[in-house]
């Protein structure tokens, strides 16, 4: 068979649209006993400070991958998965989980993949949890 470098190049050539699907979904539970312990206005105000937190612990894990510090990006990861499991947000905990797996296994394509998506489902929750904030105000 004879190589035919044109050919080869064509068959590269195809682009693929990839389009994320998360949905975000919110877990009442986690919400609803914050409130049952600290009332409204305290659970507002813990929710407002794992919020902050939130953030602060995202800029973080974006510092930490970029500067292939992956020890530091996995104590952040785990300290993202506790805030998500207290303010009810299931996937964003379960991607944080997959940036520790990623990191554990040594596995940089997984932890580059995987903190992307962390970001993007972070940037979503907040503005969602955001809005319903504003909402209930």
């Amino acid at each position: 068979m004879k190589h035919d470098p044109t050919r080869d190049m064509r068959d590269c050539a195809q682009v693929f649209l990839l389009r994320p699907r998360d949905t975000l979904r919110v877990d009442p539970v986690p919400i609803s006993q914050m409130v049952d312990t600290l009332g409204e206005i305290g659970a507002e105000e813990a929710i407002c400070n794992k919020l902050e937190d939130l953030t602060r612990h995202m800029r973080r894990i974006v510092d930490f991958h970029t500067a292939c510090d992956f020890e530091g990006l996995a104590t952040r990861a785990r300290s993202v998965v506790d805030l998500a499991d207290c303010i009810g947000l299931p996937l964003l905990a379960k991607v944080a989980r997959d940036v520790v797996i990623s990191v554990r296994n040594c596995d940089d394509m997984g932890v580059a993949a995987t903190v992307a998506r962390l970001a993007r489902i972070a940037d979503i929750a907040l503005f969602e949890v955001g809005n319903l904030q504003d909402q209930g105000a």
